[in-house]
């Protein structure tokens, strides 16, 4: 039983690396989540996020969304299976406003000495974090930006 989850209706053999417009969700009156799908890596190609890379771009990504972008953002996270991360913003957001940021998203990776709260105190896993795994695996997503995905192939019956 897969439920009403929509992850579970995208036909994931058919999925590519992008930008997708995951769900757009009134939480109150006139108030929206937009969610994104932000994907790294082909579902069940054997090619996935190493849990290093992910980890640090949770935190460089995060980061970026937060100091640059701190009325909109509400939650940056890792996808379970290692393929991309799911990004929170608030309001109704296009998939190409998103990505009317990336260049100064991949400016802001390519800046940094570290990765942001890198140490004991601020992560559970502090050493697990290198901005050099982060930037290949940024680098070998955003180099393919001309051939992402940006609408969910959905699984039919």
């Amino acid at each position: 039983m897969q439920g009403n989850v929509t992850s579970f209706l995208i036909d994931h053999k058919k999925l590519i690396p992008g930008v997708y417009l995951h769900e757009v969700k009134e939480i109150a009156p006139n108030v929206f989540v937009t969610t994104f799908d932000i994907r790294f890596k082909k579902p069940n190609s054997n090619d996935y996020l190493t849990p290093l890379a992910s980890h640090s771009l949770e935190h460089i990504i995060a980061t970026y969304f937060s100091t640059k972008h701190p009325n909109e953002k509400i939650y940056f996270g890792p996808m379970g299976c290692l393929t991309g991360f799911y990004l929170l913003l608030k309001g109704k957001v296009t998939v190409n406003e998103l990505l009317l940021t990336f260049n100064d998203l991949n400016d802001f990776i390519h800046s940094l000495n570290d990765v942001p709260a890198k140490n004991p105190d601020s992560c559970g896993n502090y050493q697990l974090l290198s901005l050099k795994e982060a930037i290949k695996a940024w680098d070998s997503f955003y180099s393919q930006k001309d051939k992402w995905g940006t609408k969910y192939p959905i699984l039919t019956k």
